[in-house]
């Protein structure tokens, strides 16, 4: 059993999202919280919170949170006095409880955590609070672990109560002046030596902000929906999904390979040498996929081309084939650029065990001045260089560098079924984003089991919607959407999928 008390006075602070009934905090995902705004319902989330013991209620306000007295009289009702809290956990698991703990002088300076996994027909002990609540009139902030308890997990019938108990400890109160056994009595909170009433149940409890946090149950590594290979480039050329190989061409060389700065390619072509021949080369096969899509990030150097042309294969790189350019968008510079290229309408790229694809540097398309040299090149006969024009620098050469991120080939799974029509899916699904990190923009996928009015929305961490990405009506099946975070800082963000009387939620992180 693991729990974690600590013994620091407590800076109350609260957020109240507007959109979903969770929020993010250190432990996961707040599923029930109560702050005793002048009531005992919750703040937020579902739940029931009462007394037991006999205590009564002096006051319940924002500040002071949920003031409790008439605890048992001493020598009696040890673990039956104090409040109890009935909260759902269905769908969560690794369930924590937190909250603020203050007492009197005369109060108890003990208090028990039992929980109940029937419903309350029996209650069991957790832990105890170390005797935590001393010095008095202090707010403490108190932290208990439930993740070791299977019973705890995905149960409508859990519940909690927070109890005055006898001191576990001997100890002599002082007044009276004699010793206590263990477990025969209660120890008020007031330090030893400070004067002061003996213990007393008319004195009072204070809880503030208890809450229950939880995760949603832990899956596998996620294999990302439709995902036929993907290329994270962290220490390795190996795929991180699917099979495919990846390989230099065209006399570059590989500089470094790291999960933030990608695949990073050096030594190519000279100026005037060798257009759309060195790059990177990408064979996947497509078995079992239709309606292929490339999608990659891809940064530049100032001396390297700010054009890139995409070439494909369908017989195992016996033949290879221009799909298009970049548009020549690697500039300025030293910044990371997402480009997506629809293969689907491309004759034999589907279904295709000999697929591959080349993302290779090639002379400008248009004349332009480089500036170093001072003179126009016609079209097709040089390299332009990634660096902004006026920005002085040096001429292109091929020992400047690229660097692929992510590159990731997805697509839509053949259905192989006899009958017409396909199998819908059995519940409303909301997946990860793709690429998270991401910067500027990520793809976000859903699936619906039936035709339903949808809302996609995505919030800041301060429950301001700050996008909304879909509001229509859709049929069954898979949809996505993507989502461009340009306009928007660095930080964590929340989407959120409302489909009929379905919400989902799903926290991505944006990284400029």
């Amino acid at each position: 059993m693991r729990y974690t008390i600590r013994y620091a006075a407590l800076l109350l602070a609260f957020f109240s999202f507007t959109f979903s009934a969770v929020y993010a905090q250190e432990n996961g995902e707040v599923f029930a919280q109560w702050t005793f705004d002048e009531t005992l319902e919750p703040s937020l989330g579902e739940g029931t919170a009462m007394l037991v013991g006999g205590t009564t209620t002096h006051s319940t306000t924002l500040n002071n949170g949920w003031r409790i007295t008439d605890f048992p009289d001493q020598f009696e009702g040890t673990g039956t006095a104090g409040a109890q809290f009935m909260v759902s956990t269905e769908g969560l698991e690794n369930v924590f409880l937190t909250f603020g703990h203050r007492s009197s002088g005369t109060m108890s300076r003990w208090a028990e955590v039992q929980y109940t996994t029937d419903g309350g027909g029996s209650w069991n002990v957790l832990a105890n609070n170390g005797g935590g609540l001393s010095p008095h009139d202090t707010i403490y902030d108190f932290e208990f672990d439930f993740s070791d308890i299977e019973e705890v997990n995905d149960n409508p019938a859990f519940g909690v109560r927070i109890v005055s108990v006898f001191s576990p400890v001997a100890f002599n109160p002082e007044e009276p002046d004699e010793e206590f056994a263990a477990n025969t009595a209660y120890h008020r909170a007031r330090t030893e030596g400070t004067g002061g009433n003996e213990y007393s149940g008319e004195g009072n409890w204070r809880l503030l902000n208890v809450t229950f946090s939880a995760g949603a149950p832990e899956e596998p590594e996620p294999v990302l929906p439709g995902v036929v290979a993907l290329w994270t480039f962290d220490g390795s050329l190996e795929p991180v999904q699917g099979i495919g190989q990846a390989s230099l061409l065209g006399g570059t060389s590989t500089h470094s390979t790291t999960l933030d700065n990608g695949w990073r390619i050096t030594d190519f072509p000279a100026q005037f040498e060798g257009s759309g021949t060195a790059g990177a080369e990408f064979m996947v096969s497509t078995e079992g996929f239709e309606n292929i899509q490339l999608s990659y990030g891809h940064r530049s150097s100032g001396t390297m081309s700010r054009w890139a042309e995409i070439q494909y294969t369908t017989d195992g790189g016996e033949n290879w084939d221009v799909l298009t350019n970049n548009a020549g968008a690697l500039s300025p510079h030293d910044t990371v650029y997402d480009f997506e290229f629809n293969l689907s309408s491309v004759p034999g790229v589907n279904n295709n065990p000999d697929f591959g694809v080349r993302i290779v540097s090639i002379f400008s398309p248009v004349a332009f001045n480089p500036e170093e040299p001072d003179e126009v090149f016609p079209p097709n006969t040089a390299y332009h260089r990634a660096r902004t024009p006026g920005t002085g620098g040096n001429a292109y050469s091929g020992d400047g560098n690229w660097r692929l991120l992510n590159v990731t080939f997805s697509g839509d799974e053949v259905t192989t079924s006899t009958e017409p029509g396909f199998d819908l899916p059995a519940e409303i699904s909301l997946f990860q984003n793709y690429p998270n990190p991401f910067n500027p923009t990520t793809l976000i996928r859903y699936e619906l089991s039936e035709a339903a009015d949808v809302r996609l929305d995505v919030y800041n961490i301060q429950g301001q919607r700050v996008a909304s990405l879909v509001n229509s009506t859709q049929t069954a099946g898979m949809h996505s959407v993507r989502f461009d975070g340009t306009q928007l800082s660095s930080g964590v963000y929340i989407y959120r999928l409302q489909a009929g009387n379905a919400v989902l939620t799903r926290k991505m992180t944006l990284i400029k």
